[in-house]
């Protein structure tokens, strides 16, 4: 309970005379005693070691994919948590769990690298059973030459190696943010950046901010902070600067200041176009937002990630290119001419800036606040947006991934269309992993495994099961929870339908398709590594409470019943905990 909940160990110093003073006739709450240093004991030589026991025996014999980040923290040694994503089959899906936090004092490719190696030779993990390994995008990472991708690639040549897409989806709102700056003159990062901090320290403001919204009827809200390394946070900081656009207007017009970013905030309030920039902006951003939103799924979406990427760029496409120039392409985005604004791009009037943002502006012209100039400026910085995200986004993304493209056969709602030569892709690929597959008579099998899964139905999949593999507000379905009941789907001799197939499937579904799973332990980290537990050890204590919120992230505390081997050990764990520490006197 207190790991899965960020709860400091310090705790366990109440819970005994707690439960003592809660539970006055019950012999165990008597007998309950486990204060913060037991409790420890218990976390690092018991529960952590158990998990992680059973995490090593899984990868010295199962496919399993691995991911890495440096922190950003400024310790002597930083923390590059080494990550895997495996199959679980007790859970019946694939998970995400925690092998090694790899600290480091250097942060170059061949330091970083021979810790990882030093972790897979220690737990005698071979890096053969390594499919994939997902990493951002930056050239310690990823270069040609001198990388981890390199060094990774000479230990396992069939290792999927995909940077992270979340950062290039947010690089490509940064581009098209650029081009439409060099032409309007406009910055949404600078006007969200100098809000947030002008009102930050300041109550006196806030107070005031509160007053100018109260009279402009207006429910006030605190301004968001954007970090512009952060994924998702231009959006929201947009999205609140215009709930308060009018209390804030009526705040920078009335109030006066010679700070230089009061002025700037002045200036851009009294501007009556910088409203429509933020609704441009609003309405644009939602694209960027729900590929970045998809591509940080934790379920396995590596079977849908090069469809939804040629969405990605339809979308961008279908904002300011004519139908027509779309269709010519035929899909193949590469060769697409776009640069034509007479013959290749919709009009002015046609170009998509959203609802909002088109009746303010015609609005503003038809009362003469804007001129028909600043109206053809903000459409050519329209364009200049749409067209410099396009162009990047082409550039790089993945598109011509042959990986990805052959992995939509574990794609359930595609078999119909699915192709065997997609299986015979991994089959080649990872060949050292499915050895079994190559003669005839079994690839015979297989062939006959894939037509019974073209012809499969959607009510062959139980409704519970489809009910269980439902990701939630999404519409969609984890199809590790599908693949999982298809690997036991038995013939009525009680063998099973697709057990060569459902190898092959589950193997390309511990695929990465990002790196958003090693911000999510980071997150962890910055909820456990607080102020308040600035010593927190990420050898140590820390990196048994990763290891344990990561292995048992599904699971609610009071539900887990830990076997009868980790109470055995957790029973000794305190007795070696003393004897060491009384040893180092």
């Amino acid at each position: 309970m207190l790991v899965q909940n960020n709860i400091p160990l310090s705790l366990a110093d109440e819970l005994s005379p707690l439960f003592q003073d809660i539970f006055p006739d019950s012999q165990i709450a008597k007998n309950y005693a486990s204060r913060r240093t037991k409790t420890t004991s218990i976390i690092n030589g018991a529960v952590a070691p158990f998990f992680q026991k059973n995490l090593i025996t899984h990868l010295r014999d199962n496919p399993f994919s691995m991911a890495t980040d440096g922190s950003s923290d400024n310790d002597v040694e930083k923390m590059n948590p080494m990550t895997v994503r495996i199959f679980d089959v007790n859970a019946g899906k694939v998970s995400t769990q925690l092998l090694d936090m790899c600290m480091s004092s250097k942060s170059t490719a061949e330091a970083l690298f021979n810790k990882m190696d030093e972790v897979m030779t220690r737990h005698d993990i071979s890096w053969t059973n390594c499919v994939g390994l997902g990493v951002d995008n930056t050239s310690v990472n990823m270069g040609c030459r001198n990388s981890i991708k390199t060094r990774v690639k000479a230990k396992n040549p069939a290792t999927y190696i995909m940077g992270c897409g979340c950062h290039i989806v947010h690089n490509t709102a940064g581009k098209a943010s650029d081009a439409f700056e060099e032409v309007s003159k406009f910055n949404v990062e600078d006007l969200v950046i100098d809000l947030f901090h002008w009102f930050d320290k300041s109550t006196k403001r806030k107070a005031s901010l509160v007053e100018y919204s109260s009279f402009c009827d207006i429910e006030y809200r605190r301004i968001i902070k954007h970090v512009s390394t952060r994924w998702l946070s231009l959006e929201a900081a947009v999205s609140r600067a215009l709930q308060q656009y009018v209390g804030l207007k009526s705040y920078f017009l009335s109030e006066d200041d010679r700070a230089p970013r009061f002025r700037r905030l002045h200036s851009l309030f009294e501007d009556p176009m910088t409203e429509v920039f933020l609704l441009f902006y609003q309405s644009a951003l939602q694209t960027f937002l729900h590929f970045n939103l998809f591509l940080q799924r934790e379920d396995p979406v590596i079977p849908v990630v090069h469809e939804q990427m040629k969405t990605f760029l339809q979308k961008l496409a279908g904002r300011f290119l004519t139908v027509a120039t779309i269709k010519e392409a035929n899909g193949d985005f590469r060769n697409m001419q776009f640069d034509d604004p007479s013959t290749q791009q919709l009009p002015d009037d046609r170009l998509f800036v959203g609802f909002a943002t088109k009746n303010l502006l015609g609005r503003l012209v038809a009362e003469g606040d804007v001129s028909e100039r600043q109206q053809s400026n903000f459409y050519q910085s329209v364009r200049a947006f749409y067209s410099r995200a396009f162009s990047y986004a082409m550039k790089n993304l993945p598109l011509d991934d042959m990986l990805l493209k052959n992995a939509a056969f574990t794609n359930f709602n595609r078999r119909e269309s699915a192709d065997f030569s997609e299986v015979e892709y991994f089959l080649d690929r990872f060949s050292t992993l499915l050895p079994h597959l190559e003669s005839p008579q079994e690839m015979d099998a297989l062939l006959e495994e894939f037509t019974v899964y073209n012809l499969m139905r959607v009510d062959d999949i139980p409704a519970d099961v489809w009910a269980q593999a439902e990701v939630p507000g999404t519409g969609h379905s984890r199809l590790d929870v599908i693949w999982h009941f298809l690997s036991n789907l038995k013939l009525p001799d009680s063998t099973l339908l697709l057990p060569r197939l459902s190898k092959v499937a589950l193997l390309t579904l511990v695929l990465p398709h990002s790196n958003a799973q090693e911000e999510r332990v980071f997150s962890m980290v910055r909820k456990n590594k607080t102020a308040f537990r600035p010593n927190l050890d990420p050898k140590g204590t820390l990196s048994s409470i990763l290891t344990i919120k990561l292995a048992q992230d599904q699971t609610p505390s009071h539900m887990f019943e830990p076997p009868s081997d980790m109470v055995k050990t957790a029973k000794s764990a305190t007795w070696q905990y003393n004897r060491a520490h009384s040893s180092s006197h």
